[in-house]
């Protein structure tokens, strides 16, 4: 009988292994290098196990509207699709020829997960953006047409001592809300985002975080998970649904859970509904009054209603539709607001603001302009 909790241990004894041995010679003399080589290890791997149809590399995706990644670690993608421009393993790929992202980490910190997850969104921000509807781009499985999304992962070596269980990560994955979807706190803690169809298959519409504590096994089940994310691609099947089912996934899943999962779910409670008119519209032509339209009319609002609510969005599609992004996001900052634009609610993509130096009391959002409330 095959022996598969060894079988997953033996990937994170070899990557340790490789990773120690090579560290043990020169230490952080030089760390940049030792980053590098840390990053091709897991690709050596991944290279090993992945079809011949998927292929490894580094570099760039180009997105809707000519956006651009910053440099992704590692980006996995179907060979079958042309690439924009190829040198050896460095590419800059179409969006649509990708299969996941990885972004590679020697230690993950207290100091350091916020921004590395900021990072993160932005690049998985240009690969999702118009190319996926909501349950396609928060569900691995999207319930409604078997459409796989990317897999997009955070892979760390190590991690800071009980870094998982501190308040600063929870509020940053849950203002993440999915983008990133599979994450692992060194060897023995594994985070995946669930959604469209939960744990055991059934479907479901609030989306969380679950943290599962495997002692030498964080490493083989996140790979597990990006092969099993191709094959729903590929052949539209679940792991479950194959002889794959045990290899990928050794451990019983009662034994595993550690820790609280973290929901993404936000509600909104009492809040303004706001219709903008084909009147008002037609006078707001630019970025900067249709910015000041709106932060003067919940203001509006809060002081005469709402007195102690400060959060207010307007649905992304629409804004991105008439708007210039960049230009919209500058007026909001020239008035003392930031703009809060990766959070999901009730299967709609929104934008919220808030004062700045609020960002982090978010819990929900309690204000929205909701996209019916737009055209009329």
């Amino acid at each position: 009988m095959p022996n598969y909790i060894e079988f997953q241990k033996s990937m994170t004894r070899e990557l340790m292994g490789v990773k120690d041995r090579v560290f043990n010679l020169i230490e952080d003399r030089h760390w940049g290098e030792v980053g590098k080589f840390r990053e091709a290890i897991l690709v050596d791997l991944l290279v090993r196990v992945l079809p011949d149809t998927v292929k490894v590399g580094t570099g760039f995706i180009i997105g809707d509207y000519e956006e651009t990644t910053k440099q992704i670690d590692i980006i996995i993608y179907d060979s079958q699709y042309p690439m924009i421009f190829k040198k050896e393993n460095f590419i800059i790929a179409p969006k649509e020829s990708v299969l996941g992202i990885i972004e590679v980490k020697s230690k993950l910190t207290a100091s350091n997960f916020t921004k590395t997850l900021e990072a993160i969104y932005s690049n998985a921000r240009v690969l999702l953006k118009y190319g996926y509807h909501y349950q396609d781009r928060t569900a691995l499985y999207s319930k409604d047409n078997g459409t796989q999304r990317p897999f997009v992962g955070l892979f760390a070596y190590e991690s800071e001592d009980g870094l998982a269980e501190k308040d600063s990560v929870k509020r940053a994955l849950k203002k993440n809300n999915g983008f990133l979807n599979h994450l692992v706190f060194g060897k023995d803690e594994f985070v995946k985002y669930w959604s469209g169809k939960d744990p055991n298959g059934e479907d479901m519409d609030n989306p969380f975080y679950r943290f599962y504590r495997i002692e030498d096994l964080a490493f083989g089940y996140f790979v597990s998970n990006l092969l099993e994310s191709i094959l729903i691609k590929t052949i539209k099947k679940h792991a479950t649904q194959t002889t794959y089912n045990k290899a990928f996934y050794p451990v019983e899943k009662e034994n595993s859970i550690s820790l609280p999962d973290i929901s993404c779910l936000f509600e909104v409670v009492d809040a303004p509904k706001v219709r903008i008119s084909d009147k008002n519209l037609a006078i707001l032509e630019d970025e900067e009054s249709f910015a000041s339209h709106l932060i003067s009319y919940t203001e509006k609002l809060n002081r005469q209603k709402y007195a102690n609510k400060s959060y207010y969005g307007v649905s992304r599609k629409n804004i991105e539709e008439r708007y210039d992004f960049q230009k919209f996001s500058a007026a909001f900052e020239a008035r003392e607001y930031v703009l809060i634009n990766n959070l999901n609610f009730q299967e709609e993509d929104f934008y919220f603001f808030v004062k700045r130096g609020e960002e982090d009391n978010i819990d929900y959002p309690i204000g929205s302009f909701r996209k019916e409330d737009w055209y009329h």
